[in-house]
């Protein structure tokens, strides 16, 4: 088989100095067949960002990248032919290239795919281990889903899968269209692994507040995933982004009780750094570069963390950082270069393509959002209307929702205008406000939230057993919606509504269990959600 490469013509001199005056450089060249006939409609793009074009009639293409772009890989893709792949670096790109693309029609056999009974089980731990854990994946949906071929192995109780062609990955929590060439898969359902090439195109709504809204949750998912740790690092602030990195000396993955940082510390097993100590900028090559020989544990404050987390003390979402050739090399946006084998646990584990940004993703000029007192404020109903209790207990209620030693407990006399009482309220903090709905109610002990990893669907039910309820499994068990007074009941109707609620105008969420509101009716028996909002 003829190899295939990228063949340069070098009546060109290298770049070297034109970056000084500009803040983008170009990339030019011409795309062909075999015959060196020019090809049109071809994607040309760097991979990963949101730079890309197609070759024009002449098989012509220019790219502007921004000059702080230090390394890149460009790619060439055009069904029918051999995906090209090249990696440069800024200052060893040519001014001009011609690519040739070898056509492999002739080797592609044409499968109809059959959905075998293992089919939902496969695209579930694939659509999963792809998109990720967050909140932004059930808003996620696929294009070309037939070009995705799902394999099992029954022994390693692993999925595989592959693209024969481009797919698509509309975001639309984020506004993108991910074009994604997809070479290598792997996921057992914890640990996931791939391979791809892929390109954003911008895809926000036309409305202006679902256009802001997808634009705030871009810088979310900054804040949220390594970017904004990265970033920090480049701009030597770590401390103004509320991240705190400690080097783990020798602590397990995995707590079989809780414990606390400052024991940690005590006992030699965290040692806290500062950035100077795990960070260093290359001058010569202009390159940004983590660097520690131990695993690192980084906190961010930015994001609370109530769930999971067997410190007591730190009521934050963290994350682990492992460095097997002790360092990698990231751009000054926050953005992985040189992965060099670093792998992330924990929150940014377990975030995936639902969350990522285009590497050329402007980082924006405001500042993480303040934090507020990690204090959880959870409202019961008694008859006890003017008493306020402090409570010390490490945990208060069933697995969804843990209160720490500053947690309160307290006592609250309903409004009198309140159309229901109910038995558990709490109100959300000004952090807990930039979470989703499914995540707030998550808060509530006795609800139980999950999610069809398939479809992204979630659904709501109370635990326990219920006498109303009956043993149907057919029936439906959501509960039904007080949103500021209004009743709303049916699966359909209450999900439909809670996805449109603004979280960050809730001023109360609430429960009513079986029964106990009775002005509900009928449509209070599988219990009775309560919102209101400001």
């Amino acid at each position: 088989m003829r190899q295939r490469s990228f063949l340069f013509l070098l009546f060109l001199s290298l770049i070297n100095g034109v970056f000084a005056q500009s803040n983008t450089f170009k990339i030019s060249g011409k795309v062909v067949d075999e015959d060196n006939i020019p090809l049109e409609f071809v994607t040309v793009y760097i991979n990963s960002s949101s730079i890309f074009t197609q070759t024009d009639s002449l098989g012509s293409f220019t790219l502007n990248i921004p000059s702080n772009k230090i390394d890149f890989e460009l790619v060439v893709s055009m069904v029918g032919f051999s995906i090209q792949k090249q990696k440069f670096t800024r200052y060893t790109v040519p001014k001009f290239l011609i690519v040739k693309l070898a056509n492999n029609s002739l080797n592609e056999v044409v499968i109809k795919a059959k959905q075998d009974r293992y089919w939902s089980r496969k695209w579930q731990v694939f659509r999963n281990g792809l998109l990720g854990e967050n909140q932004f994946a059930r808003q996620c949906s696929f294009e070309n889903k037939e070009n995705i071929h799902l394999g099992l192995d029954y022994r390693k109780k692993t999925v595989f899968a592959n693209s024969s062609k481009t797919f698509v990955v509309i975001n639309k929590a984020l506004g993108y269209k991910i074009h994604i060439d997809l070479h290598s898969f792997s996921s057992d359902g914890v640990k996931t692994n791939y391979a791809a090439s892929k390109f954003y195109e911008d895809n926000l709504a036309t409305e202006e507040n679902k256009r802001n809204a997808q634009l705030n949750n871009r810088k979310k998912a900054f804040e949220a995933t390594p970017n904004l740790f990265l970033h920090s690092l480049a701009k030597r602030n770590l401390v103004d982004a509320k991240l705190e990195v400690f080097k783990i000396i020798s602590m397990v993955d995995v707590f079989l009780g809780r414990t606390t940082v400052k024991q940690q510390v005590e006992e030699g097993k965290l040692v806290k750094v500062a950035d100077s100590t795990i960070y260093r900028f290359d001058s010569l090559s202009k390159r940004h570069i983590l660097y520690s020989e131990l695993p690192l544990l980084v906190f961010n404050k930015n994001v609370l963390n109530y769930f999971r987390n067997p410190f007591i003390d730190y009521n934050y979402m963290f994350s682990k950082i492992d460095l097997p050739n002790q360092f990698a090399v990231f751009t000054d946006n926050g953005f992985i270069s040189g992965p060099n084998g670093i792998t992330f646990y924990y929150q940014w584990g377990n975030e995936g393509l639902a969350s990522a940004l285009p590497e050329n993703y402007i980082v924006p000029s405001e500042s993480p959002n303040d934090t507020v007192e990690p204090l959880i404020q959870l409202v019961f109903e008694t008859n006890h209307t003017n008493d306020t209790l402090n409570f010390n207990s490490s945990v208060i209620n069933s697995n969804q929702t843990i209160a720490y030693e500053k947690s309160v407990i307290e006592t609250k006399e309903s409004d009198k205008n309140d159309f229901v009482k109910p038995d558990f309220a709490f109100k959300p903090s000004e952090l807990e406000k930039g979470m989703d709905i499914f995540t707030l109610l998550k808060r509530i002990p006795g609800l139980r939230v999950t999610q069809n990893m398939e479809t992204g669907d979630y659904s709501i039910s109370l635990t326990g057993s219920n006498t109303n309820l009956g043993q149907n499994a057919n029936q439906d068990n959501t509960p039904a919606l007080l949103f500021n007074n209004r009743i709303f009941s049916g699966r359909r109707e209450v999900m439909s509504v809670l996805e449109f609620i603004e979280t960050n105008r809730i001023t109360e969420i609430g429960l009513v269990k079986y029964g106990n509101g009775a002005m509900m009716g009928a449509r209070g028996g599988a219990g009775t959600i309560i919102i209101k909002t400001e």
